[in-house]
């Protein structure tokens, strides 16, 4: 996992970068500032400071109270075990998923027989593809849509990718550009990566990972929809969201780094 992770970089939140300039100004010398200082300047660390961070905390807790402060305190030894943990929960999942799931274009696998994160698996009469977008904004937050209330809607008040059904004579990637320009306005022309998932012998969805520079509230939703969002995978996970979302977005991002 190490390995993994080596050059990944998080964002440090605004809260721990509170506590460290406020350390910072009540510091009035004698005190190594250096670590702060990069902290505050870099406002993001990879995953091995990470680790190393920790333990330097850890280590000068009731030694150097002051230097533990300056270092984020508290507030930096919980951001710190909460995104490792997560790391550690995705990691899993992501290995889970691979085990369960085709992910290859020239579907050479067989199908199985698990959720999916749309709702043809409750259709079996007939083969349905979908289209499906992961968008990613400059922040490394990933585009979602809350799905309306009504009585033939899959899944309400759900949050979920843009994407949906691949009509007949479409292709995915048209089907994919279609749904986005429909369910969000925004024209985007170019993805970064693309895989496929098949669960069932009936259906199959694909996968499109697009980086979008622009507005990210220049969103226009369709009646589908009530509600968008920019979210990192950390907030996802604490979205009411459509089945499989986080792994989706835990595999996607494997592709998308």
């Amino acid at each position: 996992m190490e390995q993994d992770y080596e050059n990944k970089v998080y964002k440090l939140p605004d809260y721990v970068l509170n506590h460290i300039n406020t350390e910072v100004l009540s510091t009035s010398g004698g005190e190594d500032l250096n670590r702060a200082n990069w902290l505050l300047r870099n406002k993001a660390v990879k995953y091995g400071e990470l680790k190393r961070l920790k333990h330097d905390l850890e280590k000068s807790k009731g030694v150097n109270p002051k230097q533990y402060e300056l270092w984020g305190g508290d507030d930096m030894i919980s951001f710190i075990e909460r995104t490792l943990n997560q790391e550690r929960d995705a990691n899993e999942r992501s290995k889970k998923i691979k085990r369960e799931v085709n992910v290859d274009l020239s579907l050479g696998t067989k199908p199985f027989k698990t959720p999916q994160l749309t709702e043809d698996e409750e259709k079996e009469d007939e083969f349905h593809e979908n289209a499906l977008a992961i968008i990613v904004n400059d922040d490394r937050q990933i585009l979602l849509l809350k799905r309306a209330e009504a009585p033939d809607m899959w899944q309400p008040n759900k949050w979920a990718l843009v994407g949906g059904r691949v009509e007949k004579g479409e292709s995915p990637l048209q089907a994919v550009q279609r749904e986005i320009y429909e369910e969000t306005k925004l024209v985007v022309e170019k993805f970064k990566e693309k895989f496929t998932i098949q669960r069932n012998q009936n259906s199959i969805e694909y996968i499109f990972i697009a980086k979008y520079e622009g507005d990210p509230y220049s969103i226009e939703l369709n009646e589908e929809h009530t509600a968008y969002g920019w979210f990192s995978p950390e907030e996802i996970e604490f979205k009411d969201h459509v089945p499989n979302l986080k792994e989706y977005v835990s595999l996607a991002f494997k592709k998308y780094d």
